[in-house]
């Protein structure tokens, strides 16, 4: 009698690219499903998390400032308006030169530009935010990815790395096969 057997066979491959730190188990050893197989240096990913962290910071403190800035020209353009409305009453009545009402009106539009500019900054530094907050979901999930976990229970059949050697995303590191269950 003759007859052939095939077990259901996984190829694990990196998820994230660097350099292999750890390759745990060997030819031939069994593994659980969802065990610790071996990781990926981090080193860089930490490193460029830890400046996404401090760009973000650093971006939040701008638009806080551009708010506290919003604040202060509203108060000022406040008082402008005010010193505007006083001028105008005052040329009505020929107390106050052409030159004194141009300079009020001109003090009342910057301070409108300005204020609009400080917003155009807040807006900008929040979507900054958001865009560090994206890139920092992206390396917290490489840094998760970081971790080479068995998707099979199974025995290993070959590693493709060892420690040291770097790797790129979706490169092999090593096969699985499932040997309980022979088809």
């Amino acid at each position: 009698a003759y007859g052939s057997f095939e077990a259901s066979e996984v190829v694990v491959s990196a998820e994230t690219g660097g350099t292999v730190r750890e390759l745990r188990p060997a030819e031939g050893d069994r593994v659980a499903r969802g065990a610790l197989l071996g990781a990926i240096d981090t080193v860089t990913l930490a490193l460029e998390r830890e400046q996404l962290v401090a760009q973000r910071a650093a971006t939040r403190a701008r638009a806080t400032e551009a708010g506290r800035q919003i604040g202060v020209l509203r108060a000022q353009l406040d008082y402008a308006e005010r010193a505007l409305a006083r001028t105008r009453r005052l040329a009505a009545e020929q107390a106050a030169t052409a030159q004194q009402l141009d300079g009020a009106e001109r003090d009342v539009r910057v301070l409108r530009a300005q204020i609009a500019a400080a917003e155009a900054q807040r807006a900008g530094a929040g979507e900054e935010v958001a865009a560090s907050d994206a890139r920092l979901a992206r390396v917290g999930e490489d840094l998760d990815r970081s971790r080479v976990v068995a998707p099979i229970g199974g025995t290993v059949l070959a590693t493709y790395v060892r420690p040291g050697e770097l790797v790129q995303r979706g490169q092999p590191l090593l096969r699985l096969a499932a040997l309980d269950t022979l088809d």
